[in-house]
């Protein structure tokens, strides 16, 4: 049989056969050897030995791994009568006899070319529901899934347990003892003698250290290693060197290389070779069903009704595309690879095969994951090698294209880094293309950590290699931050030790821990150094109960953490159990979520329960939950009162278990938490559409790579040489050319599909992302009413940038293929949409990027590198400044520092819309009310028709048109008046690319353009498509708020040409504008009594004889502290486009700071309120000011809206800008 090596173990190499003495290549003793012999010889052998093994603790030596275990390699192999007498007692003994035998340490750079996490602490380890903190960073490149294979396989091994279980204790001791600091390590860092702090410490922790029932068989004692010195590097190879974990010194064990001890167990177990085959097919599949969420079966065989195939397999789990087989094999049967492959292809082939449970006559037959049969090609056998060894494996070369090989170590890797089971489809598609192109990947850490740093897509550029090498040493950095991710959180305690536990959230040491398998959640938190679960068994929840059942039950499991974590101080010293879990029953269920459900005095929040001894175990109580009571009070409470009663009713159980002292006098100190502010709270919202609640399906970055690889071929085929362009103009006609043919290819790839399909998909997903920003609104909403440990604006900030810049992708896509109106029927797959976005999103972003650097708008270039992968320039302080202001718009989104009495207010809702709705019967023919209500109807379908929420909508016209006339039923709407309301509101295709006014043509959907666009999807929101209208509820709820909104604050959503509709909203516009100059008067009146407003100086003083500055809009003086506050209100038209932005700029600042504009005139004023401040107080008979203060001149820019030039003026300026009612909040700061 043809075999290959491939590299499965770690670091290690393959492993010699057993029973045979190892032939060393070395005849005699190295010199560096008989150097470091003739150094050891001369001190006391177990201070010699603590001096080794401080210095290989020590973090900054990590890197030197090798060379501590030669140094033990030779300190071993010395007799014990053979050491001097010679103390090593103070620190500098310590020092010195470092430094000698750094010097005769040699380096090897072939074998120490490994770089281990430099950790201490940060990684933690749960076992038997116990969580240590462990030493990560180790000689193997995972040292966790070694831990966890171990324990897979050992379970039931007394005395592995017992050396593993030391192994844990020992790193976790030693970490809560010795503290380093885990800074970044230098990899070319030399060999370093530890600080003397350090020492001190370990000293400490060794000399108090007491080992009981180590494995007498990992022991070592001087002279006992008869190998010291030969052939090392070799040995070291093989795994051969140092096989201990402990040194025994006049009958005192003491711990051995703590970082190593995970490979000598490993080792020395798998030596034993006891376990069967079976066996660890049995312990894979109890790993599977631990950490699968969509395992079909656990171990089984498969077998025709005639043949049975007798090789057991650990499971089988369908992921989005494909059906895994789990087929541990041992190297007696990988020999029989192919023959075991022959025979599963001939079971399969028999339509009536399935698959028979392990130790069990019950069977099933799986279907292929299209519904159809399943069959041998369909699908993927991964072969899990169960020697657990930190040496290579040999195995055989198959020639079918569906059989994967793995360590288990490494495929235990692989399946805890995982984010979902269908990214190993993914996985497995990656490596496989290319694998011909690399060294090392396959189905293993190194591939799976290159696959997740590419996103899928390793040659992400224009250039093709034909050779790639995969950095190695990036898999250890990626799987440590894996863990820590999802492990280095973990509390105390775990609920069980039967489930993989991870963190999904933590704050104030409460902790939200998931089962890897999503079958169980829990809130914890630790009080007194007890830890307190209250755990949420999602099968409890039958398809019977409300969607709102498993919600109140997550919320109360928080709540519960909450209440305890936040009142630790009433609770200290109170005797609470070891550990309790709460398992969280439904006792009531929530029978009504309207809420009419009011507790009377006979409500009680646990309506039972049950306190189950599991000896010294975990306690464990089943609590049967009131969940109308749990309801009303999260969503009625107006402080911490419900929180309170929750502790002190779990307090009367846990009274039960262990007698808690004086508990009457603590729950009557617990009730003055009642009066603290709420911390949760549940609201039930009523939507304004039809909202559908499912999480949003986001583009993947590969999507991203794939267009930006696209791009990156064309600026390749143009010629453009890598570099940084900053020119203007160069970069503009680099950007321009490729957008062009850019524009081309993503125009043609959307005409290969149809434009239903396009559009249905389109419609769908946007109706998902609208809903979901509504709903992440709310919420954010509702967080105001309690306290939160986060940042409410900047996470509504970060929320509002992705729903920006994802819908419109959504838009555009919809656009432009309307637009093209392609007649291809070929329906659209999920991943093409996907590619199309992502292109999208690179045509934009240059698009975007050309009007940036045109209007010279914060881009400052483009960077193409060897790859001619593009980058667009921006300056990082206006990415901040950015950011600053995202977060500052989401404050006032959320009333952060807002009056709302000091909101202009439109004057066209005053009269219930009747002007407007003249306005436009006389230019449209129908009313701008009918219109908002058939928005509204079209945005809540659902509840019109009496059918399900759907993400998208059909119907033919007159079918539509005739629901409406029933569902409005309104004599003063006619047919012919929503005939017209409906046409209007149908997205003409053949008007997207033309804008009002401009004959041209546009050579595509004019993102950069929005005044002119009368047709776009925002603001008429409806399809005609196949003699029917299709429609998202979410356009159309988008499209009445545009409408309304932007009509009341004095502008059309667009250019329109509606004289008589534009005639009264400039109109209300102007009235807006006078309102604003009255609303800073007011605001400024609540300050001072010296305030004016319209102060034209020439005009009022005429015989002061000032020259002609204009006017005030508001000026106020406050003598007392000699403050003068001068105020220029402007209402400005909003931007949406960067072209609107830059005629923003040029209208405020002008073109420099020497045009004339609106700060060029406020500049003149100030100036002359600075130097003649005097002569205006007189004029306006204002009192004299305090003189022993100096004199201040607050400069405002009062507007309705905040702009971003006002945070990012184009040159410096002397004045504030401010939101009009957020001035008051501004005011209270700064005087």
């Amino acid at each position: 049989m043809n075999e290959k090596l491939i590299s499965l173990g770690g670091v290690k190499e393959e492993k010699k056969p057993k029973n045979k003495k190892p032939i060393y290549k070395e005849k005699e003793v190295p010199d560096y050897v008989k150097k470091i012999v003739d150094i050891f010889e001369k001190f006391h052998p177990l201070d010699l030995f603590k001096t080794l093994l401080i210095a290989e603790t020590y973090l900054e030596n990590i890197n030197h791994y090798v060379k501590f275990s030669l140094l033990f390699d030779i300190y071993f192999s010395i007799k014990l009568q053979k050491f001097g007498e010679k103390r090593i007692q103070s620190y500098e003994d310590f020092s010195n006899v470092l430094k000698v035998i750094y010097r005769e340490t040699p380096h090897n750079p072939m074998v120490e070319d490994f770089y281990p996490i430099a950790d201490w602490g940060t990684v933690k380890y749960q076992y038997h529901g116990i969580v240590y903190q462990i030493l990560y960073g180790s000689c193997l490149t995972d040292t966790y899934s070694y831990f966890d294979a171990f324990t897979l396989f050992y379970a039931n091994d007394n005395q592995a347990v017992e050396d593993f279980k030391n192994l844990l204790k020992f790193q976790n001791d030693l970490i809560l003892f010795v503290d380093q600091n885990h800074d970044v390590i230098d990899r070319d860092q030399d060999l370093c003698v530890p600080d003397e702090n350090f020492r001190n410490k370990m000293l400490l922790w060794l000399n108090n250290i007491n080992i009981e029932n180590n494995n007498k068989s990992l022991n070592v004692i001087n002279g006992e290693n008869i190998n010291g010195g030969f052939d090392f590097y070799s040995r070291y190879m093989n795994a051969e060197v140092n096989p201990y974990c402990y040194f025994e010194y006049e009958n005192k064990i003491y711990p051995f290389s703590l970082r190593n001890q995970i490979v000598v167990l490993v080792e020395y177990y798998n030596d034993k070779n006891y376990i069967s085959l079976n066996n660890k097919t049995m312990s894979v599949s109890v790993f599977l069903k631990k950490n699968l969420k969509k395992l079909l079966c656990g171990s089984f065989r498969i077998r025709t009704l005639k043949n049975i195939l007798n090789i057991m397999f650990s499971g089988v789990f369908q992921s989005r595309n494909r059906t895994y087989f789990i087929l541990p094999l041992d190297s007696n049967n990988l020999d029989n690879l192919p023959s075991i492959i022959k025979k599963i292809k001939n079971i399969m082939s028999d339509p009536n095969w399935g698959m028979q449970k392990a130790y069990s006559q019950n069977g099933l037959q799986p279907r292929d994951v299209d519904g159809g049969r399943l069959i041998f090609d369909k699908i993927r056998i991964l072969v899990i090698l169960p020697e657990l060894t930190t040496r290579n494996h040999l195995v055989p070369v198959i020639k079918e294209n569906n059989v994967e090989f793995s360590s288990i170590n490494e495929f235990i890797s692989i399946i805890d880094s995982m984010e979902s089971d269908d990214e190993l489809d993914e996985f497995v598609d990656y490596y496989k293309t290319i694998q011909k192109k690399t060294v090392f990947v396959g189905f293993n850490l190194d591939g799976f950590a290159s696959f997740k740093h590419s996103h899928g897509l390793l040659e992400d550029g224009a250039t093709v290699f034909s050779m790639i090498m995969i950095d190695t040493h990036a898999s250890p950095s990626f799987r440590y931050e894996k863990i820590i991710e999802k492990y280095g959180d973990l509390p105390l305690m775990l609920p069980d030790d039967e489930h993989q536990w991870y963190v999904e959230s933590s704050y104030d040491e409460n902790y939200h821990l998931v089962t890897n398998n999503h079958e169980m959640m829990s809130w914890s938190t630790c009080v007194n150094n007890v830890s307190i679960h209250f755990l949420f068994d999602f099968k409890i929840i039958d398809s019977y109960k409300t969607e709102l059942t498993p919600r109140v039950l997550e919320l109360f499991s928080h709540a519960a953490a909450d209440a305890f974590s936040r009142r630790k101080s009433y609770l200290y010293n109170v005797n609470l159990p070891k550990g309790v879990v709460i398992n969280l029953l439904i006792g009531i269920d929530i029978l009504n979520i309207e809420g009419e459900f009011k507790p009377s005095d006979f409500d009680k929040l646990i309506t039972n329960y049950e306190i189950i001894n599991n000896g010294d175990k975990i306690k464990k109580i089943n609590v049967f939950l009131n969940l109308n009571y749990c309801f009303f009070y999260f969503k009625n409470s107006k402080n911490a009162g419900f929180q309170t009663e929750i502790c002190i009713e779990f307090l009367k159980i846990f009274n039960e278990i262990n007698e808690i002292k004086n508990i009457d006098a603590l729950f009557y100190t617990l009730l003055e938490t009642n009066e603290w502010q709420l911390r949760m709270t549940m609201g039930h919202i009523s939507p304004k559409f039809d909202v559908i609640d499912k999480v949003v399906n986001p583009i993947k970055e590969i999507y991203y790579k794939k267009g930006r690889q696209e791009l990156a071929k064309i600026f390749k085929s143009n010629g453009i040489e890598a570099g940084l362009y900053k020119d203007v103009n160069t970069a503009k006609e680099i950007i321009n050319n490729a957008s062009g043919e850019f524009r081309e290819y993503i125009h043609d790839y959307i005409k290969k599909y149809s434009v239903d399909s396009i559009i249905e998909t389109s419609l769908y997903e946007y109706s998902i992302l609208n809903s979901a920003s509504y709903l992440d609104d709310f919420k954010q909403e509702m967080s105001l009413k309690h306290e939160v440990s986060y940042d409410r604006s900047e996470k509504l900030a970060n929320m509002n940038s992705d729903f920006i810049r994802t819908s419109q992708l959504y838009r555009y896509l919809i656009e432009c293929t309307l637009m093209l109106s392609s007649n291809s029927s070929l329906k659209i797959e999920y991943e093409e949409y996907q590619t199309i976005l992502g292109c999208i999103n690179w045509l934009l972003n240059m698009y975007h990027s050309s009007d940036g650097l045109h209007y010279d708008l914060g881009v400052e270039g483009i960077e193409i590198d060897f790859s001619f992968i593009p980058e667009i320039i921006m300056s990082d302080e206006s990415l901040k400044i950015k950011d600053e202001y995202n977060k500052e718009l989401s404050s006032y989104k959320l009333g952060i520092g807002i009056n709302s009495e000091d909101e202009l207010k439109s004057i066209i809702p005053n009269d219930k819309y009747k002007l407007i709705d003249l306005a436009f019967y006389s230019d449209l023919k129908f009313g701008f009310r009918n219109l908002f209500v058939v928005l509204h109807c079209l945005s809540t379908w659902s509840n019109v028709k009496g059918i399900e929420i759907q993400g998208f909508y059909k119907s033919n016209f007159n079918e539509l048109i005739s629901v409406l006339t029933e569902f409005i039923c309104n004599p003063s709407i006619n047919i012919d008046e929503l005939e017209k309301i409906i046409k209007f509101l149908i997205l003409d295709s053949s008007k997207i690319n033309i804008l009002e006014g401009i004959e041209t043509v546009q050579f595509d959907v004019p993102v950069g353009d929005h005044s002119k666009r009368t047709n776009r999807l925002n603001i008429k929101p409806l399809i005609s498509l196949n003699d029917e209208i299709i429609w998202s509820p979410a356009c159309t709820y988008r499209s009445l708020g545009i409408w309304t909104n932007h009509i009341t604050d004095g502008y059309l959503p667009a250019d329109f040409n509606f004289p008589t509709v534009n005639k009264l909203v400039d109109d209300s516009k102007t009235v807006l504008e006078k309102q604003l100059e009255q609303k800073a008067f007011d605001i400024l009146s609540r300050y001072t009594h010296y305030v004016g407003q319209g102060i034209d100086l020439k005009k009022k003083f005429k015989q002061d004889k000032y020259p002609d500055i204009g006017d005030y809009d508001v000026l106020a003086f406050l003598p007392e502290s000699n403050c003068w506050i001068m105020v220029e209100c402007k209402y400005n038209q909003p931007a949406y486009c960067l072209k609107d932005m830059s005629r923003l700029r040029q209208r405020v600042f002008g073109k420099d700071q020497s045009d004339k504009s609106q700060i060029s005139k406020v500049k003149r004023r100030h100036e002359f309120l600075l130097s003649e401040h005097n002569k205006i107080r007189s004029s306006m008979q204002w009192p004299t000011p305090n003189n022993l203060v100096d004199l201040r001149i607050i400069n405002l820019y009062v507007s309705k809206n905040t702009y971003w030039w006002f945070r990012c003026p184009p040159y410096q300026v002397d004045l504030s800008f401010v939101q009009v009612d957020h001035l008051e909040e501004w005011l209270n700061k700064m005087l």
